[in-house]
């Protein structure tokens, strides 16, 4: 099995992928869709590999993430489930890149349980608060908890940045 081959199993999981409710809003959202790069990849039809040289990409999301949260925290408030679900989902898809880029490894979110443990780069009981994530993602309190993660992150990614200068 060549290394694209493994990518593509890797990317592999029905919450992002398998016959999901959610995939067709997603598709008529603005902004790419999660996993684009890895995807691509694989199919051989885009070179760029975020994970290489994360910096800028990495950047790009943590400013995405500030100006999406209360666009976000709207549809909760507006109680606009389907909507949030939605949106939730690809932001869930956006934190995995954001943690896999972090560690130089694409983004495998169908197996990311068995190898969360050898990231050196992971928020604090991250395996069980992204379980939690991905069984409820329509809860508000998953909302919280994903902007928890998001502001961890960040603050590991500015740490490791001030230690490569």
């Amino acid at each position: 099995m060549n290394d694209k081959q493994i990518l593509f199993n890797d990317l592999q999981n029905s919450f992002f992928f398998e016959g999901s409710d959610w995939v067709n809003i997603l598709k008529q959202r603005e902004g790419r869709l999660p996993f684009l790069f890895e995807v691509k990849h694989v199919q051989g039809i885009y070179t760029e590999r975020p994970w290489d040289d994360p910096e800028a990409y990495l950047n790009a999301y943590f400013m995405e993430w500030k100006r999406c949260k209360p666009q976000l925290a709207k549809l909760f408030a507006e109680r606009n489930k389907c909507y949030a679900t939605t949106e939730m989902t690809a932001q869930i898809g956006y934190f995995f890149e954001a943690l896999f880029w972090m560690n130089g490894l694409p983004a495998r979110p169908g197996i990311w349980n068995e190898i969360f443990s050898t990231l050196s780069i992971k928020p604090l009981n991250g395996k069980e608060r992204l379980q939690y994530l991905l069984k409820q993602p329509g809860l508000f309190v998953s909302f919280i908890q994903l902007d928890e993660l998001i502001e961890e992150m960040h603050k590991k990614w500015k740490a490791k940045s001030v230690e490569r200068l």
